[in-house]
């Protein structure tokens, strides 16, 4: 029970009952009401937002149109000069502080200097590379070998005897390039000696007839000398290279000049290259030079220039670097170096003046003829040279049919192949490779085919392979550097002759060498660089013949060759050859039982070098104690050791040695 009980009044009763109903509905109405005012100023807000935005956006792009406005306002003015700000203006005298040296596209505000312009926000520009004037304004001739439109008497500057040379070799038409170069050369030994030749430089693909350019012009201007001296020198970056240019200045210059022309290459002995330099008179006690034009390699020219006494090069007219490239960037015994200190004993080379009696006095420099398919335009190799002048005779820029002078930036590192070589490629598998090439040469309507390798040992074991898989079918050699001069002119021949129709080959041969009638040219290994690739499809298609070049790639060597063409600008001309892979199958019975021929074939070489290495021991060996013996008790005491017993144990060391490799 509640200790305190507390009444509350809650109103007549019988009256609240009908207010309750409304007093229900008016608060529901209330809360309606301030829903939807809400609602409202919602909407209003937004609708204002909405109207702030839009007002921001057309602020910001009414800026940026006044700023671009300004910027094209600036940008006019610049470019826009007024006559008046064309006029030469005085020159202020410079202050101390050196107030005059204001630098361009500079402003001052207050005591700051702002440099440039406010066009940050511009396109950048591309950067072109800017050569060299004669490189980017080169002379052009077409590639097209077939179409020969200069007959061999419009050339009037030629003398009558060589022409008739020419007609002897069944030559009636000049090639593109000895058209240019040939008249150029020609021109410039009429000039007074005052106005000093051009140097010369041909950029031209392999079997263009780069030779005949540079013979023809020097044979007539050294055949009216009186006095026999070293007048042109020609260097090449191997032997057998050397041996052809110096049958062509032979078959120029026996029968209509007394020109004496020599080859140093190293195929002779020491002292006979140096009885056909020079001749030593015990009369006069002097040396006289034999010879009028020197054909040699780099490195035994510098052996000639440091040991034959009387060997001079300081009458010297024209200096020849046929393969350019190759002979440049090749740095044996420093060839150009000793040729320079050769040339110009005096290093300080002093700088004389430039009158008329000067010029007359002073013996002008070699011209220098440089000769490539794929000349380098490299500024650190050029500079070496010492290049006057130059001019470029180049085949690369051709537009449609014009040969005219071409305004180009795209020189460097694009070389071209003849047009009469269509250029291919196929996609074999690695373990099958050799069928692929085997499957080429049987198929194709080829008599003379050059297969190149990357490696001597792949070249050996490729021509012993491809022996046991043609057969008797055709005749395969093979020639790399481990061959001498003599081994080589041999394979040579043969090959010419037709009894050797598939030569392998390194990239030793690729340059220079001119095979006639070279029907296809197969790289078997893929060639590292672009110039190789070049130099190897030049081996075929030379002077104006159809030719084939055909380059076998894996899977994995594909985008690089893309690559190498994509450079080259080539892609779009080298297709890919389809092989029937069934043929290929076929073969596998035939592969390996030749796989198993050349298993025998080179355990029987090794075996017989193991031998060869024996027998050299043992006779060293002997040798070395018929020496010793003579001085058996002074060794003896010198040492507490005799020879003989030495020797014993080197025996023994040979034959533990000789033993582990037979085993193997």
């Amino acid at each position: 029970m509640d200790l305190f009980v507390i009444e509350r009044y809650n109103g007549d009763v019988s009256k609240a009952e009908p207010d309750a109903s409304a007093s229900k509905s008016s608060h529901l109405q209330r809360l309606l009401s301030k829903i939807e005012e809400k609602k409202r100023i919602a909407a209003q807000l937004a609708l204002e937002k909405e109207q702030e935005e839009k007002k921001k956006l057309e602020k910001k792009s009414l800026r940026q149109k006044v700023k671009a406005a300004k910027y094209e306002a600036k940008k006019n003015e610049r470019s826009i000069k007024k006559p008046e700000e064309t006029k030469l203006k005085e020159k202020k005298p410079k202050d101390k502080k050196g107030a005059g040296n204001k630098l361009p596209n500079s402003k001052t505000i207050g005591n700051f200097t702002i440099l440039g312009d406010d066009n940050l926000g511009g396109k950048k520009s591309e950067v072109e590379a800017q050569l060299p004037h004669w490189l980017a304004s080169p002379s052009t001739f077409s590639v097209d070998l077939q179409n020969l439109t200069v007959s061999i008497d419009d050339v009037p500057q030629l003398d009558k005897d060589l022409i008739e040379k020419l007609r002897s070799n069944k030559v009636t038409h000049f090639f593109p390039v000895q058209q240019q170069v040939i008249p150029a050369l020609l021109e410039a030994q009429g000039k007074p000696l005052q106005f000093w030749p051009r140097d010369v430089c041909v950029s031209a693909p392999t079997g263009s007839g780069k030779t005949y350019a540079f013979v023809l012009p020097i044979v007539q201007a050294l055949r009216h000398r009186f006095v026999r001296h070293v007048r042109a020198l020609i260097v090449l970056p191997v032997q057998d290279l050397a041996t052809q240019v110096f049958k062509v200045f032979q078959e120029f210059t026996k029968g209509i000049t007394d020109l004496k022309a020599v080859c140093i290459n190293a195929k002779e002995s020491f002292e006979f290259e140096q009885s056909l330099l020079v001749n030593y008179s015990e009369a006069n006690k002097k040396h006289y030079s034999c010879a009028d034009i020197v054909v040699t390699t780099p490195g035994r020219l510098v052996d000639h220039l440091k040991s034959t006494n009387g060997f001079s090069l300081h009458h010297l007219k024209y200096l020849v670097i046929d393969e350019a490239d190759r002979v440049l960037e090749s740095v044996q015994d420093d060839w150009l170096y000793h040729l320079e200190n050769h040339l110009h004993p005096d290093q300080t080379r002093r700088v004389a003046s430039l009158t008329i009696k000067d010029t007359a006095l002073r013996r002008p420099p070699p011209q220098k003829l440089l000769f490539s398919a794929t000349l380098s335009s490299d500024p650190e190799l050029l500079k070496e040279l010492n290049l006057f002048q130059p001019r470029l005779f180049t085949s690369v820029v051709v537009s449609g049919s014009s040969t005219e002078q071409t305004e180009i930036s795209s020189f460097v590192g694009k070389f071209s192949t003849p047009a009469e070589i269509t250029e291919q490629w196929v996609l074999c598998d690695p373990d099958t490779k050799p069928l692929y090439l085997y499957s080429l040469i049987s198929e194709g309507n080829w008599n003379t085919v050059i297969v190149f390798a990357n490696t001597i040992e792949s070249v050996h074991r490729l021509a012993v392979l491809m022996k046991h898989l043609l057969q008797d079918t055709k005749g395969v050699a093979e020639v790399s550097s481990t061959l001498t001069h003599i081994e080589r002119e041999k394979i040579l021949k043969k090959l010419v002759s037709g009894s050797v129709n598939v030569l392998v080959c390194s990239d030793a041969f690729s340059r220079g060498i001119d095979i006639p009638n070279v029907d296809c040219v197969i790289s078997y290994d893929v060639p590292k660089h672009l110039k190789t690739y070049i130099h190897r499809v030049g081996r075929t298609g030379r002077a104006g013949r159809k030719g084939t070049a055909v380059s076998l790639l894996v899977e994995r060597q594909k985008p690089k060759f893309m690559k190498m063409l994509k450079d080259a600008e080539k892609d779009a001309t080298v297709k890919e050859k389809i092989v029937d892979t069934s043929s290929i199958k076929a073969l596998e019975d035939v592969y390996k039982s030749a796989l198993t021929s050349l298993k025998e074939d080179i355990m029987t070489e090794q075996v017989i070098k193991v031998k060869n290495i024996r027998q050299k021991k043992q006779f060293k060996n002997k040798s070395r104690k018929v020496r010793t013996s003579g001085s058996e008790p002074l060794l003896s005491k010198r040492r507490g050791v005799k020879p003989t017993s030495k020797v014993t144990i080197l025996k023994q060391k040979y034959a533990r040695k000789l033993r582990k490799v037979l085993s193997k």
